[in-house]
């Protein structure tokens, strides 16, 4: 750019600067493009809140289970959680991680465990 084209632009800056104050908000206030959906909608992926998270122990469960760093660990933390005895939309939670994360042994006894195989992945 040149030397008066920076001038230009710190000009725009400045106007849209009092502008903003003038209205009282700040730029990271106003976004440029206002949303179509409510970002509660956004969360949800557009849809209710039904599926994987119904319960709060869901979002427990697999908070323990993404502690688990390696298979072993997590392996053992599966298996924790199997003897708590967890309903079954948590257990779809949990088989629903340790698919994701390419888990298989995991994945594998959360099956035999009768963990359901229908459950969705919210994101």
């Amino acid at each position: 750019k040149k030397a008066g084209n920076k001038k230009k632009d710190k000009g725009k800056k400045k106007q849209q600067r009092t502008a903003l104050a003038k209205t009282g908000a700040s730029a990271e206030a106003q976004p440029a493009v206002q949303p179509l959906v409510a970002p509660s909608d956004v969360a949800m992926g557009g849809l209710e809140a039904s599926g994987v998270s119904a319960s709060p122990n869901c979002d427990k469960v697999v908070n323990f289970l993404s502690r688990a760093r390696t298979e072993s660990k997590a392996l053992e933390a599966v298996k924790k959680t199997l003897r708590t005895g967890h309903p079954p939309e948590v257990l779809g939670a949990a088989l629903c991680h340790v698919a994701g994360r390419g888990l298989a042994t995991c994945a594998q006894l959360l099956i035999e465990s009768r963990a359901p195989l229908n459950v969705s992945d919210p994101l």
